[in-house]
């Protein structure tokens, strides 16, 4: 059915809730059919009776229905929100987005407008109910913030992810993915923990699929920053999270760019610790992993966390590589097999 369902995936979030609803149920969406789909996802506060309630504050103007998900996990909440859903474009907003006034008018605009689009994000900006640091701006994007590209249009293969804030994505593509037999290969966000990812593995899984990943600066939200994500301890969790995510990632990237995935892992120790201590140094490594010192202040240092988390993610993987390897290679030759199967049908819609 054309329109868009909003999927907002919430885990104790009673307190940030109301400001996100209010802003949606500003929306100014002219003729568009939409709903809210709220996942209350195994939380322990009032999250469903504040969404419930809060929605009929803002007068209700449009459907708001608030499912249950008790087994933890973003993952597990964006399947059981894809299951309540009825349209057919998904916007996933996250519980601390501020959607301008005409973000869905101009999302589902884009995605009518070019079938290849399979998923789209826009310009996220933060907000704080204190003075951001004075380092915020140099990783805003660790933070789903700030511009996505360079110009509105197809991301760069470089990057190939919009952030998952405002993400929208054409609801099909869940079902290819799961026809080539996709499944997710990270950890990803469950409750307070930072581990994450999965928002840039389902870009570049799309990117396979023959898809475009789209960037507007069209679609605005405010991304609110509460003040204890806004400090270097913080920053340097998002760092390792996002470095461990990031050492399966890549190989998605390298099976879109038609690079060799088939280093053994011994040869691929070598490569990695000669490139990781060539750029960083074994300082980082010394102090902040053999005698758990904090290391700094330094951007650099948090950019040298990442790398190295992403050496030891792949120490972890010894015994797994062969097969994450194997799981590629079989995802690839499904793909060639449903664009065979396609023929030369057009993505999409």
């Amino acid at each position: 059915m054309n329109g868009v369902s909003v999927i907002i995936c919430c885990f104790n979030s009673k307190t940030r809730l109301p400001t996100t609803l209010r802003h949606l149920a500003a929306q100014v969406p002219g003729n568009l059919k939409w709903e809210v789909v709220v996942v209350d996802n195994n939380s322990t506060d009032a999250t469903a009776e504040v969404a419930r309630h809060q929605w009929q504050q803002f007068g209700s103007p449009t459907l708001l229905t608030v499912v249950a998900e008790p087994r933890p996990g973003l993952s597990m909440a964006r399947q059981t929100g894809l299951a309540s859903a009825r349209y057919d474009i998904v916007l996933f907003c996250d519980d601390d987005n501020w959607l301008e006034p005409d973000y869905l008018r101009e999302a589902y605009a884009l995605m009518r407008r070019d079938a290849g689009i399979g998923i789209l994000g826009g310009l996220n900006r933060a907000v704080a109910d204190v003075p951001l640091p004075t380092w915020f701006q140099q990783v805003e994007y660790a933070y789903a913030c700030g511009p996505q590209a360079e110009q509105d249009g197809e991301v760069s293969p470089q990057r190939l992810y919009v952030s998952g804030a405002g993400m929208v994505v054409r609801r099909s593509i869940f079902r290819e993915l799961e026809q080539i037999g996709f499944q997710s290969q990270l950890l990803d966000r469950k409750g307070e923990e930072l581990s994450s990812g999965g928002d840039t593995e389902l870009c570049f899984a799309t990117a396979l699929l023959g898809y475009k990943v789209v960037y507007s600066s069209q679609l605005r939200l405010l991304h609110y920053m509460e003040a204890k994500r806004l400090n270097w301890d913080y920053l340097i969790k998002l760092k390792k999270g996002h470095g461990k995510s990031y050492y399966k990632l890549e190989y998605y990237k390298k099976l879109y760019l038609n690079e060799s995935i088939q280093d053994n892992w011994q040869t691929l120790t070598r490569k990695r610790f000669r490139a990781m201590l060539s750029k960083h140094g074994a300082y980082v490594l010394y102090e902040y992993y053999i005698k758990s010192r904090k290391v700094g202040s330094g951007i650099d240092t948090a950019e040298a966390v990442f790398y190295y988390e992403m050496l030891k993610t792949h120490f972890q993987m010894r015994k797994e590589h062969a097969n994450f390897i194997q799981y590629l290679s079989s995802l690839k030759r499904n793909i060639v097999a449903l664009h065979n199967m396609q023929g030369n049908e057009q993505p999409g819609l």
